[in-house]
């Protein structure tokens, strides 16, 4: 016998939601599905804010870049650094999470039995560019005062696809879970930067932040029943449960940032980014449900449908308030030290999707509804070792602390894993000329607590507080150059003055051919300033 549950028909809604009272022994098994592990997902990437490192120096030295003018990553790390960069500059970096393991300390507790789980997995691919151009007037450091910039960056970009199959000890009928998640953010940054002094620059960027989530869910559940001597099965009472929710939002996410060296030996940074300024938002709500349930008295099995599809959602993906603050020592020309403190600000709990269908959500037991998310202190301290043959050193320590609320004792719905990470990265970057190119690694380790559950189909099904471990190793491969815009006019150069013959009454005119070019102008100026900078005050003041 099959019925549908109707949205329109009061009556229909009465027998479903009866019936839904009568499946306590499904919904039991739903939550014993979540021993799946899903409290830990790629959902640490929403909730982890330092899981990422841009550029040469942030990578190895761990993300200690606030305080330093490291290379056009500033737009992120500190905007007013960038009024500190060559004239002329391109940067890329390209990662990889290379290995991730979770274990999750007795995540099951069944009959009589408690076990682990273990969940090992490769994600996310972040990717950093970016352009900078100066215009405008020099200043007494042979740089242009203004600077413009161009970036884009992907800090999350994860995806995980799981499955669960689990065996009813007391009647051996099979029960299947699928849950695929995917997190993408994206930042589209434009920025200025000016310097107010010879000792402080002041920069902005406006970043563009998209974010796209996908969720999907595919549950069977079996409960009673009987073995057939066929090798079927009689009297099974099911759920069956396909559900997809996307979503994706908009919105304005400013930096500011203040740079300021007060000598050649110190530098120190300021960034601020106030909470993201929601422009539009998204998101679809789709789900096919079916609950087979037997009458006790007749045998007879009736199942019952609900469709739900719901779209013109709102989502909510909320980005905090942060502060950066970042100091550099520059002891000699070739060792660098630097330290980062940052603080990310919380955001209440709301709902992700407002308007959603609360029964449908309430089917989808791995998916958390609640945007609330707790401070941050994160820290990282770094240094860098340049060496003469153009060989360079880096090393780093950080922390990535989590903003996922605390795991209650005991609950009955699923919340997010709240795990600290500590760690550590080292890079070695090869230079030559104005070409760079850095090979790094880095990895954390972190504690903390997640939700374990009963798997007794017999039990209470009530999620409990446990322990987690995990483990993360990433790769990264990230180039810098100062040519882009060089090697362009370099071409220019030579096309203009391709089949000019020079002549002996021409030399001098070859030769000033020559300096013009971009690359002898750069060289010549970076001679002239270090020039200054050696010469004594005395003589400086003669000469002028």
């Amino acid at each position: 016998m099959w019925s549908r549950c109707s949205a329109t028909d009061p009556l229909a809604r009465s027998r479903c939601t009866s019936a839904r009272r009568a499946g306590a022994g499904v919904a039991a098994w739903l939550c014993a599905l979540s021993c799946l592990g899903l409290s830990r997902t790629v959902r640490a990437d929403e909730t982890h804010y330092q899981s990422v490192f841009i550029g040469d120096r942030a990578f190895g030295m761990g993300g200690a870049a606030t305080g330093l003018a490291a290379d056009t990553s500033s737009t992120f790390y500190n905007p007013g650094a960038l009024a500190e960069l060559p004239n002329r500059s391109f940067s890329a970096s390209l990662g990889l999470t290379a290995f991730e393991r979770t274990r999750i300390l007795g995540g099951v507790r069944g009959p009589g039995s408690v076990a682990d789980l273990t969940q090992t997995s490769s994600g996310s691919l972040p990717v950093f560019s970016a352009a900078l151009l100066r215009f405008g007037p020099h200043g007494a450091d042979g740089l242009k005062r203004h600077a413009v910039a161009f970036s884009t960056l992907y800090p999350a970009t994860s995806d995980v696809s799981l499955r669960v199959d689990l065996v009813n000890p007391m009647t051996g009928i099979p029960s299947t879970g699928r849950i695929d998640h995917s997190y993408r953010q994206t930042l589209y940054g434009l920025s200025y930067a000016l310097h107010l002094s010879h000792t402080i620059a002041f920069g902005v960027t406006a970043f563009l932040a998209t974010q796209r989530m996908m969720h999907r869910e595919t549950l069977f559940v079996a409960t009673n029943g009987e073995p057939t001597p066929d090798g079927g099965f009689t009297g099974v009472e099911s759920h069956a449960g396909l559900t997809r929710i996307s979503g994706r939002t908009f919105s304005v996410l400013p930096r500011i940032g203040f740079f300021y060296r007060p000598n050649q030996h110190v530098s120190v940074g300021l960034t601020f980014q106030p909470p993201g300024i929601p422009l539009h938002s998204r998101a679809s709500l789709s789900q096919q449900s079916a609950l087979s349930l037997v009458d006790p008295t007749t045998g007879e099995t009736t199942t019952y449908f609900d469709p739900i599809e719901q779209r013109g959602l709102r989502v909510r993906m909320p980005i905090p308030w942060m502060v950066r603050v970042g100091v550099g020592w520059h002891v000699n020309r070739s060792l660098t030290l630097a330290f980062d403190s940052s603080v990310h600000g919380p955001t209440r709990g709301r709902q992700i999707l407002p308007g959603g269908d609360a029964e449908a959500l309430g089917r989808t037991p791995f998916m958390p509804v609640d945007t609330k998310r707790r401070t941050t202190v994160d820290a990282a301290l770094g240094a860098e070792w340049v060496m003469r043959d153009g060989v360079t050193f880096r090393v780093g320590a950080f922390t990535n602390r989590s903003a996922a609320p605390r795991v209650p004792e005991t609950t009955s719905t699923y919340r997010l894993e709240r795990v600290h990470h500590y760690g550590a990265s080292f890079g070695l970057g090869l230079h030559v000329g104005a070409y760079h190119l850095t090979l790094g690694i880095a990895g954390s380790r972190g504690r903390g607590s997640a939700l374990s559950v009963d798997a007794d189909p017999v039990g209470s099904g009530t999620y409990a507080r446990t322990g987690i471990e995990e483990r993360v190793l990433y790769v990264f491969v990230t180039g810098a150059t100062r040519s882009v815009a060089r090697l362009a006019q370099s071409a220019l150069h030579r096309v203009q003055n391709r089949g000019r013959q020079v002549g002996d009454g021409d030399t001098d005119a070859g030769d000033e051919d020559r300096e013009e070019h971009p690359d002898a102008v750069d060289a010549e100026r970076a001679r002239r300033r270090q020039r200054r900078q050696s010469r004594p005050p005395e003589a400086a003041a003669e000469e002028q």
